[in-house]
């Protein structure tokens, strides 16, 4: 009896100490179940900057098929005659192209990555001018150059202001203003560029080799890395509900051990060695491969038709048609630059200076807008407003003077 109360005792002591031990536990328990995460922001610097630089490069070497259009393709466009109009139907389904593609930017990087969709769109601009340069007639170029190069001028542009946008904050304008200087910098050398290499290789040679010049657009998205390796905690604390994040996990977990358990039926009317569970394994890892590859473009889809919800308000049409209006005018008027100079009798390499002194206006005003952008005082509507007004007029006013210089003479 005594050995039994003795056991008793010491059973209670235990579980009493076990008690102690668990009450000490709780509250860390708890703190931990309630733990305030500090809030994550984007690192407005750091890695940043090397993404601004890579970006930067992107631009350069992007804009080389927009700036150099007329200069490189030059003696296809120019030769057996071809109407104004198809030169025209190639540039402008160029364009068409890569206006439809930026739709799918946005969900394309969030389901494969800013990095794989950059490099892709290198390559693409690469596929453009390499088979065109083999093109044997102007009609190829409707297949081999308006579908690549729309869709490697999407991913060049579109692709740099939104990786960019995601790392800054508070120096968002001065980055972007700094990545787009790069396109100021292409303007300026393509068409340069292009006329030296028409002038010492011919037009197969210049134009393959100008395709391996734009590769250098992977060199600049290989910088691209995900901006959650770089955030950096804020000065904010927010407490971080965690129960959705378990509950998406759970279903995860779920959807693959029915799936697995739909295999393991089907073959349970065969005797089960390890050779078939090997292979049930395989075909279980395949059908969640496809799922989720198919799962992905599916999302792209959704995420693509609620972007375009945004259709709805005015105040997207007013701006994506001015927007439109602007660029169409201004993209085609600089387009026909180089052919109206050929035309008058000048040569191809007054026709390239001309189009590369163009680009020296175009710097001054991006760096005028680096420097206001982040101001408080500057209104970027404004801005907008008077850069459009400056276009219009710019492009008004040459087709005046033209028009009055060719009366004259």
């Amino acid at each position: 009896m005594d050995s039994l109360e003795s056991s008793s005792v010491t059973c209670n002591d235990s579980s009493t100490k076990l008690s102690d031990i668990e009450q000490e536990k709780t509250p860390q328990a708890n703190d931990n179940s309630n733990a305030k995460d500090v809030e994550m922001v984007p690192p407005d610097g750091g890695w940043g900057w090397m993404v601004v630089a890579g970006s930067f490069l992107i631009m350069s070497v992007g804009g080389y098929i927009f700036y150099a259009f007329s200069i490189f393709l030059s003696p296809i466009l120019m030769s057996d005659q071809v109407s104004s109009i198809k030169i025209a139907w190639i540039f402008n389904l160029y364009h068409l192209i890569w206006s439809f593609y930026t739709i799918f930017i946005g969900p394309l990087c969030e389901q494969f990555g800013t990095r794989k969709m950059a490099i892709f769109g290198g390559v693409a601009s690469f596929l453009s001018l390499f088979l065109s340069a083999f093109a044997p007639t102007v009609d190829y170029l409707f297949f081999t150059f308006t579908l690549p190069a729309g869709i490697g001028g999407a991913s060049a542009f579109t692709l740099t202001f939104i990786v960019v946008s995601t790392y800054f904050k508070k120096h968002r304008g001065f980055a972007i203003a700094m990545t787009s200087m790069g396109y100021c910098l292409s303007g300026f050398i393509s068409p340069v560029i292009a006329n030296y290499l028409l002038e010492n290789y011919g037009y197969v040679s210049a134009t393959a080799i100008s395709g391996a010049f734009l590769l250098n657009q992977c060199v600049g998205a290989s910088l691209y890395q995900p901006v959650k390796w770089h955030m950096k905690p804020s000065k904010k604390i927010t407490v971080v509900k965690k129960e959705s994040q378990d509950l998406v996990k759970w279903k995860k977990e779920s959807e693959e051990t029915d799936l697995i358990e739909k295999v393991h039926d089907i073959s349970c009317k065969k005797p089960q060695t390890s050779n078939t569970q090997h292979e049930n394994k395989n075909v279980a890892g395949k059908m969640l491969r496809d799922q989720k590859s198919t799962n992905k473009f599916m999302k792209v889809l959704q995420s693509t038709f609620t972007n375009l919800k945004s259709l709805k308000y005015m105040r997207v049409h007013l701006i994506a048609w001015s927007y439109f209006a602007v660029m169409f005018g201004v993209s085609n008027f600089f387009m026909w630059i180089p052919f109206v100079i050929t035309n008058n009798g000048y040569s191809l390499e007054m026709a390239t200076w001309c189009t590369s002194l163009s680009s020296i206006g175009n710097l001054i005003g991006r760096i005028l807008m680096s420097l206001l952008a982040d101001r408080k005082f500057f209104n970027v509507i404004y801005g907008f407003m008077f850069g459009q007004f400056l276009m219009g007029i710019s492009i008004i006013g040459s087709l005046v003077v033209t028009k009055t210089v060719n009366q004259n003479g």
